[in-house]
């Protein structure tokens, strides 16, 4: 009876306390492992998510600055010192026009080895349109350009005689600052400054100097009749030319953006401490022009030496925020040292000495920007939180390889992930120049 009892009592014996421990142990360990293996999924999504965030944010803005280089040039010149000495422009006063306007080129860009480019595009931004001139009179120092009206350039633009807010469309594309260009019936173009626009009972433009007028300049030089210049403007057809100017900056001392998304209860410690965005301004000629660039008659502009465009007179507009670098290739038939050589063509790699094709060489498109065939466009940007917190040895682990940045410092010992942008863009409209 008592070895039956024992027997039922083995059958029934329980776990010891060692295989108890033992089996809580490996519990845990199996516990703690699949917590870590959630916790740096959790945080890899999460980077790649920050990242993934800022490529799609900088889309649109990387989108906004693609399209305007592909208008550089668009219904305005390529060179303008070089459209001047072969005679494709009326200019008689041209010495006296600002340097801003004798030396205005189509691209131009400011590139240096260890910091971003900055790149200024010149062209018709805000129109597809020529606009049929009315008439051109005198108006003080200048002159007022009449537009004629009910036609198809200024329906399809929106200045429509009934529209409530026609004034305000016209003077958004006839912005004061900004150039005209008039093509005369002779096939050769006119340049000014525009200094107001208004449509209230007629479109006019004022131009800041004296237009090219065949009567004025007669009478100013005394000849019969001029080699070159309008005559009443009938007939003839006007566009807008802008100049844009792109660049990294920190704007955290502008309005309104200081009261926005640099301001303190929006700043992310440690994150916000560097951070850099694209800008886009564009560059007014208006308080830097002299009082006028244009033809007889006029007081004349004080003629600067032009190596200086004039300083930014437009409120800044970020179009992509965390960027870090910007940097601009150029594809050239320039004969200049350097580069790769491919083709008819030679290649300078964004962040090499590209600037050295754009400088105004009159009558010589092998060395100005008429050269220029296509941009190499790349764009950096970063995540707004780090997500490296050691030191990274810069000489064992490039942050910059082939062109393509993978790793951005935002504050001492702190580094975020990074995105390189690229694009290539031809300049369709440097297609009729001179090879």
């Amino acid at each position: 009876m008592s070895r039956q009892s024992d027997s039922r009592q083995t059958s029934k014996r329980g776990f010891t306390l060692i295989e108890l421990l033992v089996a809580i142990m490996a519990g845990l360990l199996v516990a703690t492992a699949a917590v870590s293996f959630s916790r740096q999924a959790t945080r890899f999504f999460a980077q790649e998510s920050r990242i993934a965030s800022a490529q799609m944010s900088v889309l649109a803005g990387f989108q906004r600055l693609q399209a305007d280089l592909a208008r550089s040039a668009y219904m305005a010149p390529t060179d303008m010192a070089r459209d001047y000495a072969a005679n494709k422009i009326c200019a008689p006063n041209y010495d006296t026009w600002p340097g801003s306007v004798k030396e205005l080129t189509s691209i131009r860009i400011s590139s240096a080895t260890s910091k971003p480019d900055v790149v200024r595009v010149a062209g018709n931004l805000d129109s597809s349109e020529m606009f049929p001139v009315l008439a051109i009179a005198a108006k003080g120092t200048g002159h007022e350009v009449f537009l004629q009206t009910n036609n198809g350039p200024m329906t399809r633009a929106g200045f429509i005689p009934s529209a409530s807010d026609r004034d305000a469309a016209f003077q958004a594309v006839f912005r004061p600052g900004r150039l005209i260009r008039i093509l005369d019936d002779q096939g050769k173009y006119e340049y000014e400054i525009i200094k107001s626009s208004s449509y209230s009972a007629s479109p006019v433009i004022t131009t800041v100097g004296r237009l090219p007028l065949r009567s004025e300049i007669s009478m100013a030089s005394g000849a019969t009749s001029a080699s070159c210049g309008l005559s009443d403007g009938l007939g003839t057809q006007i566009n807008p030319i802008s100049v844009v100017e792109y660049r990294i900056a920190n704007l955290s001392a502008l309005s309104p953006y200081k009261d926005t998304i640099y301001h303190e209860n929006y700043r992310v410690a440690d994150s916000d401490a560097n951070r850099m965005e694209l800008v886009r301004s564009e560059v007014l000629l208006l308080e830097s022009s002299g009082s006028g660039s244009g033809g007889a008659g006029g007081a004349g502009g004080a003629g600067g030496s032009g190596s200086t465009l004039p300083s930014l007179t437009e409120q800044p507009e970020i179009v992509a925020e965390f960027a870090v670098d910007l940097k601009v290739g150029v594809w050239t038939t320039s004969t200049a040292s350097g580069g790769v050589v491919r083709g008819n063509l030679r290649y300078l790699a964004p962040g090499s000495a590209a600037g050295a094709t754009l400088p105004t060489v009159a009558l010589a498109p092998v060395g100005g920007p008429t050269a220029i065939r296509a941009l190499d466009l790349r764009l950096v940007v970063r995540s707004r939180e780090a997500d490296r917190s050691e030191t990274i040895d810069e000489v064992a682990n490039p942050l910059v390889s082939d062109g393509y940045m993978f790793r951005s410092k935002v504050s001492e010992g702190r580094w975020a992930r990074t995105r390189t942008l690229t694009a290539t863009i031809s300049l369709m409209n440097h297609r009729g120049e001179a090879w």
